[in-house]
This record gives structure tokens, C-alpha cells and sequence, in this order.
């Protein structure tokens, strides 16, 4: 879903969208994002209802550029069909923002802005 919307890759290139983790060298702005939790919401007939608990982050040199791919991020997630699953409902939970750390070598940390959604599908 991320990598399917312009708005996100005229931004940031589906190169740098990855799973889990970047490599610490990489070209910024990136995302990232991480499964936490998939649960199974109905037992009834037809197509199961899960939730599934996903935390993406914006990682950017400044704090600035990372708030300002935001509103495409959200746009992105919305509710729609993606792949084989249909996303009945994408809930905000909010998002924290942490500042660069600005230092020598190693000690330099870019801004991270990572939002926290449910997603309700069926399979």
C-alpha cells in the first residue's frame, strides 16, 4: 500500500520503503514499518475479520521533512483493496515525533516520525 501511492513515492522511492529496519547509511528521507500484532476479530461465517497493529516510521534529516510526508502516509492507508486483502477500516492511533540528534560521526541520529494504526481486513 505505501509503495502504491505517488504521493509517498514522488517523496520517498520505493527503494527506500523496507520492513523492520534501514541501513544506517541509507539516503534520506525512508520509511519503515513493522507488524506488531495480528489478531483474528470474527468467528461467524464468510471472510474472517482481522486486525492487524502496524507501526510505520518516517525517518528524514530533519524533523520538518519527516512531519511533511505525513498527510500523504495517511492518505496511503486509507481503506481500499490491497493485494488479496480488503481493508475495511484503517484507525489513527496517533503518531510521535523525535528530533535529530545532531553530534560528530556516530553520534548523529536523524528525526523519526512513527504512527501508530489498526488495520481492519478480510483474507
Amino acid at each position: 500500500m505505501l509503495t502504491s501511492y505517488a504521493g509517498i513515492t514522488n517523496a520517498i522511492p520505493a527503494a527506500r520503503i523496507s520492513h523492520g529496519y534501514r541501513l544506517q547509511d541509507g539516503i534520506l528521507p525512508a520509511i519503515t514499518y513493522e507488524l506488531t500484532n495480528v489478531v483474528q476479530q470474527s468467528i461467524s461465517g464468510g471472510a474472517k475479520l482481522w486486525l492487524a497493529s502496524v507501526e510505520i516510521t518516517i525517518i528524514a534529516a530533519t524533523t520538518k521533512a519527516a512531519l511533511d510526508v505525513l498527510p500523504a502516509l495517511k492518505i496511503a492507508c486509507g481503506a481500499g483493496q490491497y493485494n488479496l486483502a480488503e481493508f475495511e477500516a484503517v484507525i489513527w492511533n496517533g503518531h510521535t515525533t523525535s528530533a535529530a540528534v545532531v553530534g560528530e560521526g556516530d553520534e548523529q541520529e536523524p528525526a523519526e516520525v512513527t504512527a501508530s494504526i489498526d488495520i481492519y481486513y478480510r483474507d
